[in-house]
């Protein structure tokens, strides 16, 4: 195994799992999450933040709220449908909302500079 893995990594994989035919909810509800933590490490990375405590995904959105709104707003919309995702099983998730998810992360990363 690498130790050179990158945020964006995880952002491939999601895009595997919505290839996948007859997507289950527990697969789509698992790419939103992939989805997430792929533009959230690759916006902590690129804001030199080293901090990996529990309060480091709200400083990596605060940083951009200083730095660039719209970075800090797709962030803070991607962490809230992850939550969802992750901790609401009374919602129904759908391939939708993983693509919505999607939107937001390549969003990002490109606002970041970083190649999808």
């Amino acid at each position: 195994m690498s130790t050179n893995f990158e945020g964006k990594q995880f952002i491939d994989a999601a895009n595997e799992i919505l290839k996948i035919d007859n997507l289950t909810e527990e697969l789509v509800r698992t790419s939103v999450g992939r989805f997430y933590y792929g533009a959230f490490l690759e916006a902590r990375d690129s804001a030199g933040i080293t901090n990996t405590g529990g309060s480091v995904h709200e400083e990596v959105i605060k940083h951009y709220s200083r730095k660039d709104q719209s970075i800090s707003n797709r962030l803070a919309d991607l962490k809230k449908q992850r939550g969802m995702a992750d901790y609401d099983l009374s919602v129904a998730v759908k391939e939708r909302d993983a693509q919505k998810a999607r939107r937001l992360a390549n969003r990002i990363l490109k606002s970041l500079g970083i190649g999808q």
